[in-house]
Order: C-alpha cells, then structure tokens, then sequence
C-alpha cells in the first residue's frame, strides 16, 4: 500500500483522548469498519468499557436498584483514565485497520465511490471501490484548513471537501475513471454542477470538477462517520510544519549589528545578507530615516545652517531669550516665522544646540532650507522614487519645517512646497 493512502489513520496512534467525546470520535470511525475486523467486539471491549452508561438509582417499595435506561450515556465532556493498555489495543485496531481486508488494491476497470466530509478543523475523505461484493478502502485522506480557508462558511467547505479529494488528493485514480459516486452530508452539493448560482471561486472550481465523470449523492451525517472523523482529526500541514522548522526570529540588536557593518565597510567584498523584515525603530543608525541614504551632516554645520536660515536664525533668537512673542510682535514677522511660532511649547534645544520640534512620540529636526533638497533627494530618488504618503512619512519621522505638510504638485524633489 502507498504509505500516503495510510498516513491520516496511522496517525490516530498518536492520539490520547482525554474525554468521552474523544474517544467516541475514535471508536466511531473504527467501528464503521468493525465488519472487517475478525473478533471487533471482544478486542474493543475495554475502549467501550470507558463509554459505559450511567447508573441511575431507582427507590421501589423500599428497596433501591441501579438500572442503566436509554440516554443515560456518559457526558461528553467527561474525563476518563486512559492507560497503556488501552493505548496498545487503540494501536492493534489502527494497523488492522490499514491492512487485507479493509484495504485493498485499486481495481482501473471497476467503479470508485468517495465519501467526503468538511469540519472547521479539516477535510476528509475516504476513497473506496465494491470488490469481491464487499465496499473495500483505497486510501484515506485529511488535511488542515489553511487560514484564509478557516474563514470559510460550512456549504463552502463541504465543496472545497469535494473539489480536494477529486483534483488534488484521488486525481491519479479519478483522472480516467469512467464514472464515479461522490457522497456527502450537504443536500446542497448534489446541485453544484449545474446551478448558475456560484461565485468567481465556485466557478472556478466547477471548471476544475468538469473533466471527471462522477454524479453526487446525498448522505446523511450519521451514515458519514469514517470521512467525519478524518475532517475533524485532520493531517497537518506539512508546509506549516516546514516554516515553524526553519523560521527563526532574528533579535533587533542583531539586525543593528549587521545594519552599522554594511554602514562601515563602504569598498571591497562585503557579507551577503538574505532579506528580512525589521522594524525600522530598530535600525536607528544613519541619524535621519532607517532606510535613507542620506550621508550623516557634522552637527556644528547643522547649527550654523539654522542660525544662518532666515526663519530659523529668526525663531533661534526668540528662543534664547525664553520670552514668547506678543500677539502684535508677531504679526510684523513673515509666514514661515509665524507657522514655527505656534509651535513655541515644542520648540527645543538639544544637547548639541540644534533646535528641534519635540513631542511625546517623536523628535524632530527644524531643517535649514539649504539641506530640504538634499533631504528630498535622498528620500525620494535614491530610494527609488517611492510614494508620496511613503516619501512625507519618512520626513516626519526625523524633520519638520514650515508648511512641510502640503503634498508634492510635481514628482521632483526640488517642486515640495516647503
């Protein structure tokens, strides 16, 4: 038998329920072969065991008697002791299971019949064929949902079940298949392919179906177990598996470290770094944005360029003698001056004597007019003409000048409205 037509019931040996509903999701699906399984109900006993009915106590003339009436089954959520033992007799059942006479070889000139069935933790399907008058397996199949499918409504998911097991998982045996019987628990999906009431993704998926011959038919819940229960205790995904294996988070200090050696080494062979997403408060480095390739600026010219500017150098003196301007004091100033102005409570000197506009989440920069196109350049350019909003949030994050907020009428760095 291919080991993949095998995989989703070996993997119930993995399995320990620790409750009534657990076990009775298991020992329904084992049972719905129990047929096959020579000696069924002496093997099993001990799991039933755990199932047992519970006893009620009657009072009759007196006396009291203990009688086990319909309905009285053990809670579902109720807990049980499952042991050793118990798990080797689960895993004997499991391997009879996957063996003559459940399974057999597939026959390319008899009919197939698929069972299919979709829960909110998986799909499952169980493929058989009538050989020797008895309905013998081909091969089991169960999947996880991917996310984006986890969102999908229970009519859709029963398709999805159908479109899977037929397309992807049993194409190799369905492919040339002069006819098949699909069975599911959605009446609906026996209307599938001929209703015109189907979205994009509907559509596309009756698209895959039409190069199979197969008719689908109604199947009760109840009657469905065996491909019930591959749905609700499905494989996992191995692509999932893969990124949890080989996925690591990189400390920011890390990337830092990395960031300030590319920084430094500016000829000859450098490292090779793979791309990666970081945080840009973590990259820090260049002094004005995380990705900018503006070349730092000697904070002495910094503070000379804004003495030097005519808003600035004019905003710096009032500053340095701590008393904000009248009302009437201002209206002899000009616009720009004005504008720097309103913001006099979040006006500061740094360390360095730069002035800066600080707030609760930000410090940033007053830049001279002489650097503006340079800052422009660098952000906008040579980052490879990003967007605007991508290009103005990067300024904000480091700089702030007069009128800065106004969008950009042209795409040249040097017609900003500043």
């Amino acid at each position: 038998m291919d080991p993949a037509d095998k995989e989703p019931v070996l993997l119930l040996k993995n399995k320990t329920p620790t409750t009534v509903g657990e076990l009775r999701k298991i020992l329904g699906f084992i049972g719905y072969y129990r047929n096959y399984i020579q000696n069924f109900s002496i093997i099993a006993k001990p799991l039933y065991g755990l199932l047992g009915t519970q006893q009620k106590k009657f009072k009759t003339k007196g006396k009291q008697e203990s009688r086990s009436g319909k309905g009285n089954t053990r809670d579902s959520k109720e807990k049980i002791v499952w042991t050793p033992e118990h798990h080797a007799i689960l895993c004997d059942l499991v391997d009879r299971l996957t063996v003559h006479p459940v399974m057999a070889y597939p026959d390319f000139s008899q009919p197939y019949v698929l069972h299919t069935d979709a829960s909110g933790d998986g799909l499952g399907a169980v493929l058989y064929q009538h050989l020797e008058g008895k309905l013998r397996v081909i091969a089991f199949a169960s999947r996880t949902l991917t996310p984006p499918e986890q969102n999908y409504h229970s009519s859709k998911l029963e398709f999805l079940a159908l479109k899977w097991a037929v397309t992807e998982r049993f194409r190799d045996y369905l492919q040339y298949a002069n006819h098949f019987v699909v069975f599911t628990d959605n009446n609906p999906l026996t209307y599938v392919m001929t209703t015109a009431r189907l979205n994009a993704t509907g559509q596309r998926w009756v698209s895959e179906l039409a190069s199979f011959r197969f008719e689908i038919r109604y199947r009760p819940g109840k009657e469905n177990v065996d491909a019930d229960v591959l749905s609700r205790m499905p494989i996992p995904d191995k692509l999932e598996n893969y990124i949890n294996e080989f996925t690591e988070k990189i400390p920011s200090t890390a990337i830092t470290a990395t960031a300030e050696y590319v920084q430094g080494t500016c000829c000859g062979e450098v490292a090779c770094i793979d791309v990666t997403t970081v945080n840009s408060n973590s990259c820090d480095i260049l002094g004005t944005s995380p990705t900018s390739t503006i070349s730092p600026i000697d904070p002495l010219e910094l503070k000379e360029a804004q003495e030097n500017d005519l808003v600035l150098g004019r905003v710096m003196q009032m500053k340095k003698t701590g008393r904000r301007p009248s009302p009437q004091e201002r209206k002899n100033e000009t616009k720009n001056v004005q504008v720097l102005l309103n913001q006099w409570n979040k006006l500061e000197f740094d360390d360095k004597g730069l002035l800066c506009r600080c707030t609760v989440n930000r410090k940033q920069l007053l830049l001279p007019t002489k650097y503006k196109d340079t800052v422009l350049k660098g952000l906008h350019n040579d980052m490879g003409h990003i967007g605007v909003e991508r290009t103005l949030d990067l300024i904000r994050q480091r700089f702030y000048w007069a009128t800065w907020q106004k969008r950009w009428k042209c795409t040249s760095p040097s017609s900003v409205i500043v």
